[in-house]
Parts: structure tokens; C-alpha cells; sequence
């Protein structure tokens, strides 16, 4: 991919809102008690994260970390072919992922072509940086 490609995938990201970065404060440590006093055991178990990046086969390059509480799969997608995240996703969620997060690069068109093509069925949202990691970013994919 050329420079050009490089700083339009990084401006795609700067174009998205980012939410206020969380502070120590803000954060509790204590444990989640539910209405009838116990634990509370979260229902969200799976999850997949979608990427771009050159020359990646999104059957050959992913990778699944799994536990007793909880599965994340991580996909690549050649940065040509953004189109392949509409099946990823589909798949994605008849095999029981409850939230799809995608990578920044794919901007805001594609969190609307995929939310529409797996019929809003679960959340889906996108990975984005703050205007103070423009030209860290443009220096780093330049």
C-alpha cells in the first residue's frame, strides 16, 4: 500500500468520535452485586474483532482465544478487499458472537453496511483515535 492509501485509512480514523478516555477514578474495582445480593455473572461471552492489513486471507489469518467465560476471535482482511467483512460478520454471528468491533479502517460506511447486512442483530462498532494521535499516526504509516 502506498503512503497515500496509508493516510487515507489513518484519516478515516481521525474521522470518528472517540469517547472521553476513562480515569482511575472513574473505574470501580469492586465487584458487580446483582438485585438478589450475589455475584453478577456477566452474559456477554463472545465477541470477534475484524482488521485490516495487506494480503490477509480472513480464512487463513485469524486466531481464537478462548476460556471458560469467555471467546474472542480476531479476523484479517486484506485492505482491498474491505468487502469480505460482511460474510466474516455473518459468520461471526451465527456462530454466537454477541458484538463485533472492527477496526478503525474500515470507517463508518462499513459499520453501516455491516449492521444492516447481519440485520442489527448484535452491537457493532469501530476502533477510533483522538485528534492527538493524528500525526503519530500519520508518522508511523507513512
Amino acid at each position: 500500500m502506498n503512503k497515500a492509501g496509508w493516510v487515507s485509512i489513518v484519516m478515516g480514523l481521525m474521522s470518528q468520535v472517540m469517547a472521553p478516555p476513562l480515569h482511575a477514578e472513574t473505574v470501580s474495582t469492586q465487584p458487580v452485586i446483582n438485585q438478589s445480593g450475589k455475584h453478577a455473572t456477566m452474559k456477554f461471552n463472545n465477541f470477534i474483532y475484524i482488521f485490516l492489513g495487506p494480503e490477509l486471507d480472513p480464512k487463513q489469518h485469524r486466531a481464537v482465544i478462548k476460556t471458560d467465560k469467555l471467546t474472542y476471535t480476531t479476523v484479517g482482511i486484506d485492505f482491498k478487499h474491505k468487502e469480505k467483512v460482511i460474510e466474516v460478520a455473518k459468520e461471526a454471528v451465527a456462530n454466537g458472537a454477541q458484538m463485533i468491533e472492527l477496526c478503525g479502517g474500515f470507517g463508518p460506511l462499513w459499520i453501516a453496511k455491516v449492521t444492516e447486512a447481519i440485520q442489527g442483530k448484535v452491537p457493532v462498532g469501530s476502533v477510533a483515535y483522538g485528534p492527538e494521535a493524528r500525526k503519530p499516526l500519520v508518522d508511523l504509516l507513512s
